[in-house]
């Protein structure tokens, strides 16, 4: 599939962005001044992820996604409740959002109002049990396979462009991600046994970070922004360096984009900062 010129200049945005997320999240968690409510978006949502613009995706129990603005204005939505339940969701390119729903094993992408731009029908595979999903930095699929212990890569034709090895005779132990995510080199398959497991661009094994535990990944630069139970940690992925991260409010799941707090809570998404 061809990327059309305004693709790469919103890549381009995306990658100065990211520059600048680092230096923001190690400020802003060494501070001793408590960061504050800057906007809250109300509502009892299943999945929340945000992307480099500061803007919020949320689902709620009928599988609605919901697109605010930093001061919580809501933008766009979309639903398509024919899918079955609504898994995942992936912003990190705000022009290109994925979805999947595992039920049907099918990944739609939407723009950035929110309209359906494509979709990936992965059941067309063949065997495959797709546990983590995510976009592949040229726009196609990233997708591990539990059945073959495999990163696969899948373009919009359905046709493979590349896969791992198998990652049980790799291991010796069978991986089973719960979550996928692509940025920069790499990409990053955080699983509660095994830790992160780190593949490169042409969805090669690179190494493990054993961080037993971790369940949720947000990386950016070098670094990872992990969820371990009820905790929150900044990984510098070259020395291992943990840094324990507070929430600002209690919450189940936290994003972080230039120094704004995302958390995901019982009631609704608070957005914090200082």
């Amino acid at each position: 599939m061809a990327i059309h010129p305004w693709l790469f200049r919103s890549i381009s945005i995306i990658c100065l962005l990211a520059v600048a997320q680092v230096t923001a999240l190690a400020q802003t968690a060494d501070t001793a001044a408590p960061l504050r409510r800057l906007a809250f978006i109300e509502g009892r949502f299943t999945l929340m992820t945000t992307d480099p613009l500061q803007q919020v995706y949320v689902v709620d129990d009928k599988n609605s996604v919901y697109k605010y603005s930093p001061a919580a204005q809501l933008l766009f939505q979309y639903n398509d409740n024919r899918l079955g339940r609504l898994g995942a969701i992936d912003a990190s390119n705000p022009f290109n959002v994925l979805l999947y729903y595992p039920d049907y094993q099918v990944a739609v992408t939407l723009d950035r109002t929110l309209n359906k731009t494509g979709a990936f029908q992965l059941f067309q595979l063949g065997p495959v049990n797709p546990v983590a999903v995510t976009l592949s930095m040229d726009n196609h699929l990233w997708l591990f396979d539990e059945i073959s212990s495999q990163l696969r890569k899948i373009g919009h034709e359905g046709a493979e462009l590349a896969r791992s090895d198998n990652l049980s005779l790799l291991l010796g132990a069978r991986p089973n991600p719960v979550q996928l995510s692509a940025h920069g080199n790499y990409i990053y398959a955080a699983d509660p046994n095994l830790g992160i497991l780190v593949f490169d661009l042409f969805g090669q094994y690179d190494r493990l970070i054993p961080l037993s535990g971790v369940d949720q990944c947000q990386a950016f630069d070098y670094f990872l922004l992990c969820r371990r139970g009820e905790l929150f940690e900044l990984i510098d992925s070259r020395s291992m360096e943990t840094k324990l991260l507070a929430l600002p409010a209690p919450g189940v799941s936290l994003r972080v984009e230039r120094g704004v707090w995302f958390v995901l809570m019982e009631d609704g998404v608070g957005v914090f900062g200082e």
